[in-house]
């Protein structure tokens, strides 16, 4: 996340991560298998992009296969999440990228050596099959049909060093994410109560207020904002990390503007 804050310029400036404190943890995630189940809106795009041009800056001849169900994501992805990061950037501009490499809505490269390839895979993964890379990011997973998930991460399992990141926003509890969720870590940002010291975990309903989030507990303003992450499953087990991570994860105080997702 170090990496990212130098590299990457967002929207015109520098990335930050003022409000996000969750963010880091999920950007600097090492782990052969993880997944971010997340809310909408809570900057998930901006966690991916982030994570794949600081892994090609930083690693040469690394590979990167971006997959999300349809094409036009794939292609909103390329242009407003890898394409403003890179040219808003003056260090990957001067030092990563010349007219010698690719810059297509489906391949970008580094002169480096490392490359991201983005490709869709809704009902079938054939256009995938062939692709190898280091690290796999499957994108919307919850809507990629759970059988063609083996396909997929087979891109990388001629690689030494491989990381797979399945990101998604749940629909119900009966697709890809739940069945990920089952064999996960299950992280959530724990919130500590600076009133009362009762950890919220996980924020949900029980924390929202009519003016402001609260504590479950207590019933006081509560900012999320300040916080942990939390896991539900011991970290020594053999299941990979989870992150859920909803909207009012990254709320100010006042929650007047949140918005209900009910299941």
């Amino acid at each position: 996340s170090t990496l990212a804050q130098n590299l990457i310029y967002l929207d015109g400036s520098p990335l930050r991560f003022e409000g996000l404190n969750f963010m880091p943890f999920l950007i600097d995630c090492n782990a052969e298998r993880s997944m971010f189940m997340t809310g909408r809106q809570v900057g998930k795009s901006t966690i991916l992009g982030s994570k794949s041009i600081s892994r090609m800056a930083a690693i040469p001849n690394h590979g990167i296969l971006y997959v999300a169900p349809r094409m036009d994501q794939v292609a909103e992805f390329s242009k407003a999440k890898l394409n403003s990061m890179m040219r808003g950037s003056p260090m990957i501009q001067a030092h990563y990228v010349d007219s010698s490499v690719q810059q297509q809505a489906r391949s970008k490269e580094f002169t480096n050596g490392s490359a991201i390839v983005l490709r869709s895979c809704y009902l079938s993964p054939d256009g995938i099959r062939g692709i190898t890379a280091n690290d796999i990011y499957i994108d919307e997973v919850q809507d990629i049909i759970l059988e063609n998930i083996p396909v997929i991460e087979e891109c990388s399992s001629r690689k030494s060093y491989r990381s797979i990141i399945y990101t998604g926003t749940p629909k119900t509890y009966d697709n890809t994410i739940q069945k990920k969720w089952e064999e996960s870590s299950q992280h959530y940002w724990a919130v500590k109560c600076t009133h009362c010291g009762h950890w919220n975990v996980p924020l949900g309903f029980d924390n929202i207020g009519d003016e402001y989030l609260q504590c479950k507990q207590c019933k006081k303003p509560l900012d999320a904002r300040i916080g942990r992450e939390f896991s539900y499953i011991p970290q020594d087990s053999l299941l990979f990390p989870w992150w859920n991570v909803i909207e009012n994860t990254i709320l100010p105080l006042k929650i007047s503007d949140i918005s209900i997702d009910v299941i």
